[in-house]
């Protein structure tokens, strides 16, 4: 009886010494670095994915522009108007792309990508996937 409790005692203490596998790191699609656990503001999005060796995903590939046509490719996330790639979460995403004013966003909107510009980002948290 002894051991069996020192082995279910050893058992449980190498499982606690392992690195966790996350469902974000799991399910994350090929193009992808890093997934981060939950919404964050723009500062620590970009900190976050900076941290992990990689960026912010670009709109049509530039890091400003002030609109975002249908068939615009976005970094990972497909182009503008095309179906959501399987495995990320449908959910609101930061980009490193910005107009003048404001960054844009991506979004899932019934299965296809879509872009908008958030009014004041200060207090606004996002998800936040990262790029090479």
């Amino acid at each position: 009886m002894k051991r069996s409790i020192g082995l279910l005692v050893l058992t449980f203490a190498l499982c606690l010494s392992l690195p966790a596998v996350t469902e974000a790191a799991s399910s994350l699609p090929a193009g992808f670095i890093a997934l981060a656990p939950g919404k964050m503001n723009l500062k620590n999005a970009k900190a976050y994915c900076a941290s992990k060796g990689g960026r912010l995903p670009f709109i049509g590939g530039k890091n400003s522009c002030s609109s975002v046509p249908k068939g615009t490719p976005i970094d990972g996330l497909g182009a503008m108007g095309a179906k959501w790639p399987s495995g990320l979460p449908r959910d609101y995403y930061w980009t490193g792309t910005a107009d003048s004013t404001y960054p844009w966003i991506v979004y899932a909107d019934e299965g296809s990508v879509g872009a908008s510009v958030p009014d004041g980002v200060e207090n606004l948290t996002y998800r936040v996937v990262c790029v090479p």
